[in-house]
């Protein structure tokens, strides 16, 4: 976008907090999850498929997990839920839902954190496809519960409400929301 338009001044900040917009006079927010704002603008870009994966020597240990209730036995890594001792969610494999518990053996608000917890054999844990794919193309991470996800985690822009967004911000959301998609395939 900088090649592009030399003339605009970018600052990117990084927070999983919810982030007052208006009140840090933050042009663009792009959120992962359901946005609970409804005074923000928002270009809905695509949504994440979550995935299971876990490390490939871990996965050696415990055989074939095709059985999703095998997941309430396996140490978990979760993006921080409420409460550590007994986390829940809902799955569907299509033709069923289920909603499962599961022991949290790590809770992180970082999705990074989660992959490397993973990687070293911490236990299984959910992660959007486009964290996952180059660990699970070399054999790092592998998928377990193929046939079950969860729903889909949608990705948005946000901006606040204004009566004519300026041309940089307008040509800065053509720009991410083209790049981003990318990625969600």
């Amino acid at each position: 976008f900088m090649t592009l338009y030399p003339k605009v001044q970018i600052g990117v900040w990084s927070s999983n907090s919810l982030v007052d917009l208006v009140k840090e006079s933050i042009d663009v927010a792009v959120r992962i999850g359901r946005a609970k704002d409804s005074t923000m603008i928002q270009k809905k870009i695509g949504e994440v498929p979550l995935v299971f994966v876990m490390s490939a020597e871990l996965a050696k240990r415990y055989g074939d997990l095709n059985k999703i209730e095998d997941l309430e036995t396996l140490p978990f890594l979760a993006f921080t839920p409420a409460d550590l001792k007994r986390y829940s969610f809902k799955v569907t494999n299509g033709k069923e839902r289920r909603t499962l518990k599961v022991n949290v053996h790590f809770a992180s608000n970082n999705f990074f954190t989660l992959r490397q917890m993973a990687l070293h054999g911490g236990g299984v844990t959910l992660l959007g496809g486009f964290l996952a794919r180059e660990h699970l193309a070399s054999g790092e991470l592998v998928r377990v519960f193929k046939e079950w996800t969860t729903e889909p985690t949608p990705i948005q822009i946000l901006m606040p409400h204004q009566k004519e967004p300026p041309l940089r911000v307008k040509k800065f959301i053509e720009f991410a929301a083209a790049r981003l998609s990318q990625y969600l395939l």
